[in-house]
């Protein structure tokens, strides 16, 4: 049985939950939709339908098609489908055979009609072409190469669309200025850092130090919108931080969740990388680390080998009038005190 299927044991699965779930979102009158309890629900069937040895269970839109069009309203409709099933599979057969083709295509067609949206198709063109392209490849491969694999050539089309996006994510990159006349460089990723987009990412911050930072202006990077992290991910951000220490630029990671954070002590081995949850915390540590970038040059007062040199001091007028009057005044004291003891 695996053998004469093939690759239908993949695809036949594939196309009774999508089958399923785009019917019941087609019909569904109510608030909310769960397509998981639409899943289960199929698996559950399927499970015990194999008991019996029956046919593999799924939704059709034909036939939920002509049921909304005859006026179905509640589940009972397919108990008395299935019955003049039954019924018509044991008494009709023979007569079946007369009917035309053409007769069976134009009752789906009709039942089907009011199914196809074809405003939809002027709303993608002028909102998004990429999913109008999905759309019309999706729907030329049903019809030339069959429904099976015409919906797997869109289910892998668009996962690749969607790869894409992920490799390639949105960078907004801003100068911020600090209340005392500070400036730093603000890096924020629209979406989430993994594997696929850690060397554009990385390329990216690197860019932005030298370009927008001059090399010296504080870098920080806001991860407000990574919600996860992986290896790949941290090694990269660790050969980051090493070349931004390099060249003595501080970089900031501001408002990191707790498990990046961790992550990034442990995985990464960079304890040393600045983290801020708040603005002013920015602005603390941007002056602290200017701050130890200032004392790290700091020429040693005496040097080996070099000349002495004369050290003058500069005292003030007025301070040299009142010291002379003090030592005046001390003096005066000192005289009468001796004539009072003579």
């Amino acid at each position: 049985m695996c053998s004469e299927l093939g690759l239908g044991i993949i695809v036949i699965p594939v196309v009774a939950i999508l089958a399923n779930v785009a019917i019941a979102k087609a019909f569904a009158t109510g608030p909310s939709f769960d397509a998981t309890q639409e899943m289960l629900t199929l698996g559950v069937c399927n499970i015990f339908g194999s008991c019996v040895c029956s046919m593999p269970t799924c939704g059709a839109f034909t036939r939920s098609a002509v049921s909304s069009a005859s006026g179905a309203r509640t589940p009972m409709v397919g108990l008395y489908s299935g019955t003049l099933i039954v019924l018509a599979l044991s008494l009709l057969t023979p007569y079946f055979y007369y009917i035309p083709r053409s007769t069976l295509a134009a009752v789906l067609i009709s039942a089907v009609a009011f199914m196809l949206d074809w405003n939809i198709l002027k709303i993608l063109w002028n909102c998004n072409k990429r999913d109008l392209f999905l759309v019309v490849l999706t729907f030329v491969s049903c019809l030339g190469l069959g429904v099976e694999i015409g919906l797997l050539i869109g289910v892998v089309t668009n996962v690749i669309f969607l790869l894409y996006l992920w490799a390639r994510p949105t960078v907004s990159i801003i100068t911020c200025k600090t209340p005392t006349g500070g400036e730093y460089v603000m890096v924020t990723p629209d979406s989430g850092l993994m594997y696929l987009a850690v060397d554009f990412l990385c390329t990216t911050v690197t860019k932005a130090g030298i370009n927008q930072g001059s090399g010296s202006l504080p870098l920080v990077i806001n991860c407000t919108y990574i919600k996860g992290m992986d290896y790949t991910t941290a090694m990269a951000l660790k050969v980051v931080y090493r070349t931004f220490q390099k060249r003595q630029q501080p970089l900031i990671l501001f408002n990191v969740r707790t498990g990046i954070k961790s992550m990034l002590q442990t995985t990464a081995d960079v304890k040393m990388i600045l983290y801020a949850d708040t603005e002013k915390e920015i602005v603390d540590l941007i002056f602290g680390e200017i701050l130890d970038l200032e004392r790290s040059e700091t020429i040693p007062l005496i040097e080996k080998g070099t000349q002495e040199h004369e050290v003058t001091i500069e005292i003030e007028t007025g301070c040299i009038d009142d010291l002379i009057q003090d030592t005046l005044a001390s003096n005066e004291s000192s005289l009468n005190e001796c004539g009072r003891d003579k």
